[in-house]
């Protein structure tokens, strides 16, 4: 399997959009290049794969204006910009490896980076037999970013470890519970008391 054959990278006049189903079998995809697996999206189903973001060097993302979609800039390690169309997302892992992003140019802080989407324009994401998806599992991506990440540093609000940003769309993910936090878990800070909200409140 070559990466390249994947790699939607002709559609800067943007007419064509990737359309298609990329189904892994459990394999891994080592992307050793700069770009996403799928640059833009109009509908498409990635399955059953494992992703290896390994560059040995630095992705560099420009961002110098405050631009509209999809003239903005975005990375995801699965699909940098969703277009449109019902896309899906099931049983993907994704990890980070001698990598870094470089964010520039005068407005690097509205570049949308996220470990799976960049940025959903338009259109839903599902994500589908990732039970324990979690901030966590995006193995490297703080380090890749230099600790960006929109929960450290509140100054780059789009770069998150599952998606960057969701304008005029969805992202949902199917579970066996309802959970309206990540973790199941969410600590409630800056009041006068304190507490944690957990799982066991919204069993009812």
């Amino acid at each position: 399997m070559i990466i390249g054959s994947f790699v939607d990278d002709t559609n800067t006049a943007g007419k064509y959009f990737f359309r298609g189903v990329i189904v892994g079998n459990g394999y891994n995809i080592t992307n050793k290049s700069s770009a996403p697996l799928i640059n833009y999206s109009n509908g498409s189903v990635v399955k059953n794969v494992n992703i290896i973001v390994n560059t040995g060097e630095a992705i560099s993302i420009n961002q110098p204006d405050a631009l509209a979609f999809p003239s903005a800039n975005a990375y995801g390690a699965v699909i940098a910009q969703v277009i449109g169309g019902d896309n899906s997302i099931d049983t993907v892992s994704v990890v980070f490896k001698n990598t870094t992003i470089e964010l520039n140019d005068n407005k690097a802080q509205l570049t949308h980076v996220g470990g799976y989407v960049g940025v959903i324009e338009r259109g839903g994401v599902y994500f589908r037999g990732m039970d324990t998806l979690s901030a966590t599992d995006i193995q490297g991506l703080t380090s890749a970013v230099n600790s960006h990440v929109a929960e450290n540093d509140k100054q780059y609000l789009y770069i998150n470890p599952i998606i960057g940003r969701v304008i005029n769309g969805f992202a949902v993910t199917e579970s066996n519970a309802y959970r309206p936090y990540e973790t199941g878990t969410r600590d409630l800070t800056g009041a006068e008391t304190p507490q944690t909200i957990t799982d066991s409140k919204w069993d009812n």
